[in-house]
């Protein structure tokens, strides 16, 4: 079984649960695996559109592939995000500096409004063992579940919740090999959100079933193959398509 155990320790870091709010931001190092997020200041909406949500995407592919982030999930919810990053160089808050600022420049340029658009500097926690990276990822896919958009995770469009757990394309800059690969397999991980409704969310062990469930396959103990940079560059180019050039030039 592949575990963080003895990979992802960080001397004098205490983390409480997989989902309270640090107040600080948590060591970066290559390697080490986050569940980051932001929402917008005064809660309001950083999504207005499909399309915003498309030009989000769409930076963050470029962000993620600049300082060599990889993505394993997401959501895009009206007011806030949340991401399931793998850090392998180290440059968390470069990357997330360039994502975060890029798409508010290019909100104020198209609504020809001025000031913040998130709250303040994204948050994230840690991800130190397998069972907190499960519980994070299914805890990012129930989100529209939760506040009552879907009544399954796949079937909202704005996550990689689909890419989980339907037949369904995948976009080259989403990893969900070794997720899948440490619940053991998509029928077992599918399985997970079926009884997420009884987790409170704050403890990831907390889940019916998830402190009992069996993790991994002897395959996946290897790391995890790195992307394509040529594969990523593809998806960007084929989002940039449906971006008209005089919406945002960056």
């Amino acid at each position: 079984m592949c575990s963080f155990a003895h990979r992802h320790t960080y001397p004098g870091v205490i983390l409480a649960s997989a989902f309270v709010m640090p107040k600080r931001q948590q060591p970066d190092m290559p390697g080490t695996w986050h569940h980051v997020m932001n929402r917008g200041a005064r809660r309001a909406d950083i999504f207005l559109s499909d399309h915003h949500r498309e030009i989000f995407l769409q930076r963050m592919a470029t962000a993620c592939l600049r300082h060599q982030l990889v993505v394993h999930a997401f959501v895009l919810m009206g007011n806030h995000y949340h991401l399931l990053l793998e850090s392998r160089a180290g440059r968390l808050s470069q990357g997330m500096h360039l994502l975060d600022g890029a798409y508010a420049r290019c909100l104020n340029m198209h609504h020809h409004w001025d000031g913040p658009i998130f709250k303040g500097r994204y948050r994230n926690v840690v991800i130190q063992t397998d069972e907190q990276l499960i519980a994070t990822a299914v805890y990012i896919h129930e989100n529209p579940v939760r506040a009552g958009l879907v009544a399954r995770s796949e079937a909202y469009v704005w996550s990689s919740a689909a890419a989980y757990l339907r037949d369904t394309a995948v976009p080259a800059w989403l990893m969900r090999d070794f997720v899948l690969g440490l619940a053991g397999g998509r029928e077992n991980f599918s399985t997970l959100h079926t009884v997420s409704p009884a987790c409170n969310f704050k403890d990831p062990n907390a889940c019916d079933g998830l402190a009992d469930f069996k993790l991994g396959h002897a395959e996946y103990t290897k790391p995890v193959a790195h992307h394509s940079p040529c594969a990523v560059l593809a998806a960007i180019d084929a989002v940039l398509t449906r971006v008209p050039v005089s919406l945002c030039v960056l």
